[in-house]
């Protein structure tokens, strides 16, 4: 009996690994590198999230692989978690905030990531002189947008102007309202009428030598807020900088 038993809790347990390989089978690795921008679908906040906590992404711009054809398609959905949280309390801890992307998923398709926050929408459009830049709905939420990445060197992302962390160890997040601005209270400078003017540094986006973090946001002055719908820049694979 004890024989009998034991047998059939290893083939229980060798269905249960086969049916595990036949999953991860069944999931695609998308391919290393990959930029990928999107916006937040829910405000992040370094005092009220938690390690663990999921968190979705709308796909801002379709990602191209090197052969330029389409891998992930614009609005698929990204889902990752919180890997790191410290709220703030003063000079002494500064706030800080990190998470990470594992999958994406859109009609017909998805797949698995290992993705990190690269950079963030820019203050200065790094675009080509010369180059298209007819309004469309994606320019005018760019235009909407008040809390920049400041960096002498930048990159265009899938037509995204951004700030990336390919150059620097750690870039300016600037807001151009007024100076005495403070995270979470509205506007006071419309964007659409008044120059783009960096008037406070609000944040950084910084690299991280922990493997879980590989990036993360700080502020030393408040706790960390990315509003809903902030863009960040992932990049697929990135590795923990030593």
């Amino acid at each position: 009996m004890r024989h009998f038993r034991l047998s059939a809790f290893m083939a229980l347990m060798m269905w249960a690994l086969n049916c595990l390989a036949q999953s991860d089978q069944g999931v695609a690795r998308l391919p290393t590198g990959l930029r990928i921008p999107a916006t937040l679908q829910a405000n992040l906040s370094s005092q009220k999230a938690r390690v663990g906590d999921p968190i979705k992404l709308d796909v801002f711009s379709a990602v191209h692989g090197k052969d330029g054809k389409i891998v992930i398609p614009a609005h698929a959905t990204l889902t990752g978690v919180i890997t790191q949280v410290v709220p703030f309390h003063g000079e002494a801890q500064p706030a800080v905030l990190s998470f990470a992307v594992q999958s994406a998923e859109w009609k017909g398709g998805g797949g698995s990531l290992d993705a990190a926050v690269f950079g963030v929408l820019a203050l200065t459009d790094f675009r080509k002189p010369g180059a298209n830049k007819a309004m469309g709905a994606k320019e005018e939420y760019q235009l909407e947008q008040t809390l920049r990445g400041y960096a002498a060197q930048g990159e265009m992302v899938e037509d995204v102007p951004a700030a990336t962390l390919r150059h620097q160890d750690s870039v300016d997040i600037v807001d151009y309202r007024d100076p005495n601005w403070i995270p979470g209270a509205a506007a006071v400078r419309d964007p659409k009428v008044e120059p783009m003017k960096a008037t406070a540094k609000v944040m950084e986006l910084k690299l991280s030598t922990e493997a879980k973090a590989r990036t993360f946001f700080t502020s030393a002055k408040h706790d960390v807020e990315l509003p809903k719908e902030y863009l960040v820049v992932l990049l697929n694979g990135m590795k923990v900088v030593q």
